[in-house]
């Protein structure tokens, strides 16, 4: 399994899923789909939540979840996938 984990920016916290490329269920996560093929089991998009807030704590605060969440990948790199072909 690949996992990829996505990051909002400042002011565009929200949801897990909806409509903005970060969210499960985009279209950006649709096309991502079609376009990469992991080499073993499914592609998971994980978006990684926090504040939003601008300032120094919030984004430390967001860091300490993606630390988190990356500690439970174990790693992610491009010989896991491969573009899918037409």
């Amino acid at each position: 399994m690949t996992t990829i984990l996505t990051v909002h920016g400042t002011f565009a916290t929200g949801p897990e899923e909806g409509e903005n490329w970060w969210q499960k269920q985009s279209p950006f996560e649709a096309r991502i789909k079609e376009l990469i093929e992991p080499q073993s089991g499914e592609l998971q998009w994980q978006p990684v939540i926090w504040d939003g807030a601008n300032s120094e704590n919030s984004r430390r605060a967001g860091t300490l979840d993606i630390g988190t969440m990356g500690s439970c990948v174990q790693r992610v790199c491009a010989e896991d996938f491969l573009p899918r072909r037409p």
